[in-house]
């Protein structure tokens, strides 16, 4: 018995000298660190389109569909370029792993050699999977033609580009300041970028 009240003796004065401590460290109004993590939200943009070459060195992801028949055509230069100076992700739809493979493989042997790494080539099976993905990723650009995934998004992510092949050129959404319409990926890097390499 009298073991266990030493014990709870040095239990308690070791808690009196915390509290005394932190007590004595934490000067009056300053406020102990909150308890909960508040949610990271992103920077209002002041301006719905990137400036001048403002997306070099940023995470730029783009939805696949936007993009699907680049691949050997005239505009997978621009890809090239942005997976050269960019930290370029690639968002497909995959029925299953086999088909998430090739895809990859295929992309990878093209825009390998110009900077896309495998493991930003993501794939997804459902719209709540894709905007699941966009939201874990953050990018600070995110392209792609689907309007419902884009309104969605619109609060998470920076600088969003919705394409749709009707539109003559980059108009912003009346009632989303961080959205812009364009009629192709192409078009809009094209109209923020000064490089002259597509």
């Amino acid at each position: 018995m009298e073991a266990f009240l030493e014990e709870w003796f040095w239990w308690l004065l070791g808690l009196a000298l915390a509290v005394a401590w932190a007590q004595w460290h934490l000067t009056p109004g300053q406020a102990a660190a909150p308890t909960q993590v508040a949610a990271r939200v992103p920077p209002k943009p002041s301006t719905p389109f990137l400036d001048k070459d403002n997306y070099i060195g940023k995470h730029v992801m783009i939805a696949w569909e936007c993009a699907q028949g680049w691949v050997g055509g005239c505009d997978v230069a621009v890809l090239q370029h942005l997976a050269g100076i960019t930290d370029l992700s690639l968002l497909c739809r995959a029925a299953s792993s086999v088909d998430a493979k090739a895809i990859q493989d295929r992309l990878m042997a093209s825009l390998g050699p110009h900077g896309l790494r495998p493991h930003r080539v993501l794939c997804y099976g459902t719209s709540i999977g894709k905007q699941a993905v966009v939201r874990q990723m953050t990018p600070t650009l995110y392209i792609d033609s689907d309007v419902e995934v884009i309104k969605y998004l619109h609060k998470h992510i920076p600088y969003l580009v919705r394409v749709d092949k009707a539109l003559t050129g980059r108009e912003p959404f009346a009632e989303n300041t961080n959205i812009v319409a364009a009629s192709s990926v192409a078009s809009y890097v094209r109209a923020v970028s000064t490089s002259s390499a597509f």
